[in-house]
């Protein structure tokens, strides 16, 4: 591993979280059209759900890769499936839950410090670079 590059990411690892498994696509999405899930910005990235609630999510995202893919700029991404996402009075209600294992399953990979936990519905209206170095001063 280049020490050099995991220090500039600072170790971190992405897990956005979608309340409905249903919109797996917009997982797709950001690995497709957006360069999120680079090496310059995380170590690794997880996208996590219940995804085998949707057949279609479940072929798509654990079946096809076991779970596992990397994106076009080389990054482990991970597709995790978190059963306590579609328990409780509504979906989502548990996510906390499906917050503890990533932080469990990140702490094993390699370069890991940290986890920047992202809701599907959440926007970062800075420019990352300066987010990220503001997390990290605190």
């Amino acid at each position: 591993m280049n020490y050099s590059l995991t220090a500039s990411r600072g170790g971190i690892v992405l897990h956005m979280h979608f309340n409905w498994a249903l919109t797996w696509m917009n997982a797709w999405w950001f690995l497709d059209e957006t360069d999120i899930c680079s090496p310059w910005n995380f170590v690794a990235c997880m996208f996590v759900s219940d995804w085998l609630s949707d057949a279609e999510a479940t072929t798509m995202l654990l079946e096809e890769g076991d779970g596992m893919t990397v994106s076009r700029q080389g990054l482990p991404v991970f597709f995790r499936h978190c059963e306590a996402n579609g328990k409780g009075p509504r979906h989502g209600w548990y996510m906390y839950m499906c917050f503890a294992d990533s932080l469990r399953q990140a702490a094993s990979l390699p370069g890991a410090l940290g986890v920047f936990f992202l809701a599907d519905d959440a926007v970062p209206i800075r420019p990352w670079w300066r987010l990220k170095s503001q997390l990290l001063f605190r």
